[in-house]
Parts: C-alpha cells; sequence; structure tokens
C-alpha cells in the first residue's frame, strides 16, 4: 500500500482526500494485522507489508510525519518502507510549485535520515528513479 499525505490540506489539494491519513492509517493497521512480519524465502518477500511513500517536493514534513506515524504504530522490523524519489513533474504540475520540479538531493537524504531514525527498513531509489521514461504512456 501507499502511505502518501499526513497532511490534510495536502491531500484534499492533490487528491481530494481530506480524510485520507485517517482512513490509510486505519487500513494499514490492519493490512499488517493479517500478513504479520515480512517473511522471505531468499531474495524474494513471500510475506508481509511494504509500504510506499512517494517523496514530494517542497513536502518534507508531510514525508517525516508519515514516518513518525510508521515509526511510532509498528515494531521494529514488523513492515518494510519503499522510499521513493521518483516524482516526476507532468504537464499538469508545471504551473504548480514546487511540484513543477523533481525532489532535491536534500530533500531525499532529509526524509531518508529520519526514515532510519525512526529504525524503519525497506528500500530506497536513487536518482535515476525520477525519469520520464518511467511513466507509461496513456
Amino acid at each position: 500500500p501507499d502511505l502518501k499525505y499526513s497532511d490534510a490540506a495536502l491531500a484534499r489539494s492533490l487528491s481530494g482526500a481530506e480524510n485520507y491519513f485517517s482512513v490509510a492509517r486505519l487500513a494499514l493497521k490492519e493490512m499488517v494485522r493479517q500478513t504479520g512480519f515480512p517473511k522471505w524465502e531468499g531474495e524474494k518477500l513471500v510475506r508481509g507489508t511494504v509500504v510506499r511513500h512517494l517523496i514530494l517536493p517542497g513536502q518534507v514534513e508531510n514525508s517525516l510525519r508519515c514516518l513518525d506515524w510508521l515509526g511510532e504504530h509498528f515494531k521494529p522490523g514488523e513492515i518494510l518502507v519503499s522510499l521513493m524519489r521518483q516524482y516526476t513533474p507532468m504537464e499538469a504540475t508545471k504551473h504548480m510549485p514546487p511540484l513543477d520540479r523533481r525532489i532535491t538531493d536534500e530533500e531525499y537524504d532529509a526524509v531518508l535520515s529520519w526514515m532510519l531514525l525512526n529504525d524503519l527498513e525497506g528500500f530506497t531509489q536513487d536518482t535515476a528513479a525520477a525519469d520520464s521514461c518511467f511513466i507509461p504512456d496513456f
């Protein structure tokens, strides 16, 4: 699952879902209850919950609050976090600063550091993940 927003105003503005965080929290707790701790068979994850979080440009505080909540509500190792830096601005965001740009290395490093300070484990992305070649041609 994704955990996109901790900020109600941001969730309302970008997704029309002011209650996003309260609903997502309940859903995540239930998913983790059903799947338990991650289980690996070799390098393959066969059970568990991987929570994806896309860092948005200019929204570091939103990301930090998402990670705070995950760190407060799940034991170390109980979930995995996929910290995504792949945000790529689209035509519709070219007049919506700061969404008109990719995230900076400083923004990513700040969120990654916070993830580690919250004893969260998981997956990260390098800068090359933020490339329009990965966007499907809808």
